[in-house]
């Protein structure tokens, strides 16, 4: 999906379909099943767009200052401006209803059932079905399992919401650091570092975390004289070769520590054998690619270049070395521009498919990646193609401008359920 500027008209393209209108848009979202298509106008306007047919476009209302959408766009939520009051209505099957005043701030699940929100008189209020949950002053929160359970700090006190009530967990609590199913770390008042697990365990004094696992209760941090610790929910250990890492991450399964050492070493510390293996000397940084163990790096860094690395494998030479991401399923895009002393040069834009690099263009200006078979870009030209895996198609010339509609972020989410690219730089 793109939304673009031709002379005074706006084009929005599935891919597919083509609608045409002369309004400017200021802020736009997407269902996750590409089928709905919402957007604000200049004038506050709220619209949308049914990409399964060439329907006309529908109107839900005016004065909108922000809104929400479910995962599929059977739902809305948005904040309407109306006699200098900020009210929040609920839009369903081609209804709006009215759900409270004087909101500035909102939020929902994924199904649309649940909606969060926050008013200027410091509440914040949990609705599910229409029927209100919790209500609380407004605080910081963390949420958890889309908006089924509720963590948070108050006047010292650790909080959970679920299932409808709510029940202090523990005391003397300064801090919430994440949360998982099977317990919860937080930073107690006394600067020390606790996980929760029906019981309140104290690990050690704790100064910063370094990284912690996405879906597993892991962390590494370190205490005031830079002594390094791995936590696996409330056991912790002592990891001397972790003390002179200056960057430091886990694998997808946090099964193995990578860390690059300060005389440039790239160290792989597998946890359950507690040993550290070299993989590579002389790095300038480093990553891996999402799904796998695989490292990528660059080596011959200036200013503005690189030479790219997969598994000590060279991809490329001289390549932007800010300019570098990888998708879910482990390809790699990378450009060389024209002209590195251009703050914005044309660019050369390239896939590795594991295999070779793909040309998609030579003079490229913008881009978006879709998947390997669903690349759009612009031309220094102005002219408008889709890379289809195979061939180059052109869509459109005299293109002034590219707008990527959003896709609503909702908690506990994947990052490719959000994000078509990962940065590697």
């Amino acid at each position: 999906m793109v939304v673009y500027k031709r002379g005074g008209t706006t084009y929005v393209y599935n891919l597919e379909h083509k609608w045409t209108f002369e309004e400017e848009i200021v802020l736009s979202k997407i269902s996750r099943d590409n089928k709905r298509l919402f957007y604000k106008t200049w004038e506050g306007s709220l619209k949308y767009i049914d990409l399964t047919a060439e329907k006309d476009i529908q109107t839900i209302d005016s004065s909108v200052i922000n809104f929400v959408i479910s995962e599929n766009g059977d739902v809305v939520y948005y904040i309407k401006r109306d006699l200098d009051v900020n009210q929040l209505f609920k839009w369903t099957k081609g209804k709006s209803s009215h759900v409270a005043d004087e909101v500035d701030f909102v939020a929902t699940s994924r199904d649309g059932k649940s909606v969060l929100y926050a008013t200027s008189n410091n509440k914040m209020y949990l609705y599910i079905n229409g029927k209100k949950a919790f209500e609380e002053e407004r605080i910081s929160i963390k949420q958890h399992k889309d908006l089924k359970e509720i963590y948070y700090v108050k006047d010292k006190n650790l909080y959970r919401f679920k299932s409808g009530k709510t029940e202090m967990l523990a005391e003397k609590v300064l801090d919430i650091i994440a949360v998982y199913d099977s317990g919860i770390y937080f930073l107690n008042t006394d600067g020390k570092y606790c996980y929760y697990d029906k019981k309140v365990h104290v690990l050690d004094n704790f100064i910063s975390y370094t990284c912690y696992g996405e879906n597993k209760p892991i962390m590494v941090f370190c205490d005031e004289n830079n002594n390094h610790y791995i936590a696996e929910g409330r056991n912790i250990k002592r990891v001397k070769d972790l003390d002179n890492a200056k960057q430091i991450m886990f694998n997808k399964t946090c099964t193995k520590i990578f860390y690059l050492q300060n005389n440039s070493d790239l160290m792989i510390y597998d946890i359950k054998k507690e040993k550290s293996t070299l993989y590579a000397k002389d790095m300038a940084w480093f990553s891996h690619l999402y799904v796998t163990d695989k490292f990528i790096y660059q080596r011959d860094v200036t200013e503005k270049t690189c030479d790219l690395y997969l598994d000590k494998k060279l991809i490329a030479s001289d390549i932007n070395k800010t300019a570098i991401y990888s998708d879910k399923n482990g390809n790699i895009l990378y450009r060389k521009d024209k002209d590195y002393s251009m703050l914005f040069s044309p660019y050369e834009l390239y896939l590795y498919n594991g295999k070779e690099s793909i040309l998609i263009g030579d003079n490229i200006t913008q881009y978006k990646y879709f998947d390997e078979k669903r690349i759009l870009f612009k031309e220094n030209s102005d002219t408008l193609y889709l890379y289809d895996g195979k061939n180059t198609i052109k869509i459109d010339d005299k293109v002034q401008n590219l707008y990527f509609p959003e896709k609503e972020s909702y908690w506990d989410e994947d990052f490719f359920e959000l994000y078509t690219l990962k940065a590697h730089f």
